[in-house]
């Protein structure tokens, strides 16, 4: 249930720290039944502690609230571990969170914020790019944009 959180935490983090976390979940083997873990929390025998977390972490990043009401740079955190975790999945195992990610893509576009929006125009084109759906390109991407938590931003 801890791994499933951590990318969740509250407050500002490096970058550095969700790339870590993708490669320390995607090495965890699922627990088993009966270790003092909660049975809904836990994956399935046939699930990794990484895809578990992937979908959690997705769904959460998917709902307006969480796009409104979090921090940027916490938003960017984020962001990047979905990001991070996608580069290593396998396209199948990121099928059971596409529908999340399809939605935070979607409700960041709309964000006024330039950080929020770059993040998940970011994650756009890191599932295009794992789920083999061709190229998918933002233009505002390739062009500079404010730092993460700069004047114009909460």
């Amino acid at each position: 249930a801890l791994a499933r959180r951590l990318p969740l935490r509250r407050g500002a983090l490096p970058l550095g720290v969700a790339w870590l976390l993708v490669r320390v979940l995607a090495q965890m083997k699922p627990g088993r039944e009966g270790q003092g873990t909660q049975q809904a929390c836990m994956p399935s025998k046939a699930e990794s502690i990484l895809v578990s977390t992937f979908k959690y972490v997705a769904e959460a990043w998917s709902i307006q609230d969480f796009v409104i009401s979090t921090e940027t740079a916490h938003q960017v955190y984020v962001s990047h571990f979905l990001v991070f975790a996608m580069e290593i999945l396998k396209p199948e195992e990121i099928e059971h969170g596409l529908v999340f990610i399809v939605q935070g893509v979607s409700n960041r576009l709309e964000s006024s914020i330039p950080a929020v929006r770059r993040s998940g125009m970011a994650v756009g084109e890191a599932m295009a790019r794992a789920v083999g759906q061709g190229e998918l390109d933002f233009e505002e991407l390739r062009t500079p944009g404010p730092p993460p938590g700069g004047p114009e931003e909460r």
